[in-house]
């Protein structure tokens, strides 16, 4: 799960009972919180269908359950995704909810709608239930255009891929309760097959109606008590909840190419019961064992390393033993250490599609924080799970995850449909390069921070979030400015900011807050950009130094330059530079000019620009070519090199621009001096840049001068060069 066929998570995104975004679903978990309450009366009237009797007729007995803050279509941001008003009524919540979390997850791994624009990215969503479609069926007068695409299951992922115009496979699937985590191993199969270069993927759930309650009542599924109480004596059924959950998955060579933020690598399998357990709902020991064996010995990673285990966890009677056993024979053999053993479940209820999403942004949550965090519902264990002998812990307050003995923290989660569809992923976390202090190189830099939204609402909402996220963490002004405007979808309505510090920054937005008149719309249609790459005559002692010493990517890039000249050359053109030496000899100012033209190109491309066309003039040709893929850097400077060189040997010329004359009357007069003199360059019709021996080139300006009219002498334009 090292090597480069890996895959990893580089973004996730979610909504969760107790939580609008991952930040506090850590949260949540973190405090031990439980989000399983009361069903409000904007769900349903649960007089109506509430009885304390098992047996009573189209009744259930459950009266509590994980819901959003958040489920109304008015709390959703339509615009931000191009969705009309009246459309945006007419839409299945899960719909809402899948966007609302890929924009999320998007955001998270510093992707952009441009990154991923015409791509073969996929979409794999896992879902189960229908609530709206039924709600919708029941009123056929309440119909509208919209209503099929509102409530189609194929749209969940369909609309996604509509979005952000994803050309790759686009897929709901229904597993039941193991939707999310076979959506997961779906996106890694297409993604190892080369179908897409990233995979969209997570699950969906929503609780609108009391149907499935009543069913799933009669069927003696649901907890009377209304908790998920796992691995307990007192376990009694699952409790419901809704939520969604994304995660972005590339693979891991990818991922390190384009610079992204890796959260953990993942390995995944699925089965089926088939037979092997009865009734149909009932869950197979067997083959959980058997998908346990093939997932690690196919990933060739050893189950005595795994550290903590997100169980599949209903709190059921008959599910938990079967789950824990079935874990506890794979894993029950660690003769080194104990392995923790937890469902989230317990904090915000069985989301069933989405269970599985769920629980694996939990793991990733505690790898980043490198926390263990509580299980909920937990006394006394079910007697039925030899937990010592397993060496199985339930933890029960928040516990600091060490890596002990281990290169890196390993953990995995489990998640099974009630068809018979079981999955299992094992999540790595990934140890790249140490995270790095960026240095603020000036103290007086200033940084441009960048934020927008779909209309003013949302840009106030953009600045809030961003201004929590200054509070909670200590970041970098630079990684900041990058990131707002690189990593981050530019809306139509944008505010921005320059700061030389985090304080300036947070009082820059503190004193915009009392001027919201500043916000600015901005066109829907960029303006074209096209790159010029200039000629010699364009140098001056200290070029570049500014940017050398406040902006590590030119730094870097001017490195590399110069130690692919060190092949050739004795001194060093980044030393030139950033000192500001003479670089007034043809060798030094054409090599000077290209390694300049390279720094600010590979700049302004790893700030986001995109350009129409690229032109390049005289020596600015090499660099030009570079830009736009023809000369690798290797190539670019080896011909500079080699460019220099000759010129610098050519001795005994001068050479000058001369600008706002007719280049016919120009040529008229390089003639009369036979030979000596001579057109160079044709610039345009107007201007040229002429070539002439050193010891003619006053007589040749003064004959240029002299032969047009007194008027005209003081307009010319003229430039000698180096």
């Amino acid at each position: 799960m090292d090597d480069d066929d890996a895959i990893a998570v580089v973004g996730i995104g979610g909504k969760f009972p107790g939580a609008d975004n991952t930040k506090e679903f850590w949260e949540v978990l973190k405090n031990g919180e439980n989000h399983v309450k009361e069903i409000p009366p904007d769900r349903w009237n649960l007089d109506a269908f509430y009885s304390s009797d098992p047996d009573s007729a189209g009744k259930t007995y459950v009266h509590r359950a994980g819901f959003l803050k958040k489920h109304v279509h008015k709390a959703f941001d339509n615009k931000l995704f191009s969705i009309s008003d009246a459309e945006a009524e007419r839409m299945d919540p899960q719909q809402r909810y899948v966007l609302e979390c890929v924009h999320m997850a998007l955001e998270d791994g510093g992707i952009t709608r441009n990154m991923v624009n015409g791509s073969n990215t996929g979409v794999f969503i896992g879902f189960m239930n229908s609530d709206y479609k039924e709600a919708c069926t029941d009123d056929l007068a309440a119909m509208s255009n919209y209503t099929l695409t509102g409530s189609s299951s194929s749209i969940l992922s369909a609309r996604v891929s509509y979005v952000y115009n994803l050309l790759g496979p686009s897929m709901a699937i229904d597993t039941a309760c193991s939707s999310a985590l076979v959506a997961v191993d779906v996106a890694i199969q297409s993604l190892k097959t080369g179908r897409c270069p990233i995979a969209i993927c997570g699950g969906v759930s929503s609780i609108l109606s009391p149907d499935l309650f009543v069913a799933l009542s009669r069927a003696r599924m649901v907890s009377p008590t209304g908790q998920c109480q796992a691995f307990s004596e007192n376990a009694d059924g699952y409790a419901r909840g809704e939520g969604c959950g994304i995660v972005i998955l590339k693979r891991l060579a990818d991922a390190k190419r384009d610079s992204n933020k890796i959260w953990a690598t993942i390995a995944t399998d699925c089965n089926q019961d088939g037979s092997t357990a009865s009734p149909i709902t009932a869950p197979s020991s067997s083959q959980q064992e058997s998908l346990l064996r093939r997932v690690y010995s196919n990933h060739n990673v050893d189950p005595q390393d795994v550290q903590v285990i997100e169980a599949h966890g209903t709190g059921t009677p008959v599910g938990d033993p079967i789950e824990a056993n079935a874990l506890g024979n794979f894993f029950g053999h660690n003769d080194h250490q104990q392995v923790y053993i937890a469902s989230v479940k317990t904090n915000i209820g069985h989301l069933e599609s989405a269970a599985g999403a769920a629980g694996l942004i939990k793991v990733l949550l505690m790898m980043k924080h490198q926390t263990i965090v509580p299980s909920l519902h937990f006394k006394k264990s079910n007697k039925m799970i030899d937990f010592k002998k397993y060496q199985f812990i339930v933890p029960t307050q928040t516990i600091p995850w060490k890596s002990g003995n281990l290169d890196a923290r390993l953990a995995c989660a489990n998640s099974f449909g009630f068809g018979g569809t079981n999955s299992h992923v094992i999540v790595k976390e990934y140890v790249g390069k140490e995270d790095t202090i960026v240095e603020e190189r000036r103290a007086n830099q200033p940084y441009l921070i960048f934020l927008s939204g779909s209309d003013q609402a949302g840009t106030k909402s953009a600045i809030q979030n961003f201004v929590d996220q200054l509070n909670d963490k200590n970041p970098s002004l630079e990684d900041i400015s990058y990131t707002s405007l690189c990593r981050r979808d530019h809306f139509n309505y944008r505010v921005a900011f320059y700061a030389e510090t985090i304080n300036d920054l947070k009082v820059k937005i503190k004193n915009r807050e009392k001027s919201p008149e500043q916000m600015i719309k901005a066109k829907l249609t960029p303006p074209k950009v096209i790159a010029v790459f200039c000629g010699v005559g364009t140098t001056w002692r200290g070029m570049c130094k500014q940017l050398m010493t406040a902006n590590s990517v030119v730094q870097d890039v001017i490195r590399k330059i110069d130690s692919i000249l060190s092949k050739w050359l004795e001194w060093s053109i980044y030393d030139i530079l950033i000192s500001s030496k003479d670089i007034s000899s043809p060798m030094v100012a054409h090599i000077s000019i290209f390694t300049c033209q390279v720094a600010l190109w590979t700049m302004w491309r790893h700030f986001g620009l995109k350009v129409d066309a690229v032109i390049g003039q005289s020596v600015g040709e090499v660099a030009a070519a570079y830009a736009v893929g023809c000369l690798t850097l290797e190539q670019a400077v080896e011909i500079i090199y080699h460019r220099s060189q000759i010129l610098a040997n050519i001795t005994g010329g001068k050479m000058f621009v001369i600008g706002n004359c007719h280049v016919d009357y120009i040529e008229s007069v390089c003639s009369q001096f036979q030979g000596k003199a001579c057109i160079a360059v044709y610039n345009s019709s107007t201007s040229c840049t002429v070539s002439c021996d050193s010891d003619i080139i006053g007589a040749l300006k003064a004959t240029i001068r002299n032969g047009l009219p007194s008027e005209h002498r003081e307009t010319i334009f003229e430039k000698d060069l180096d």
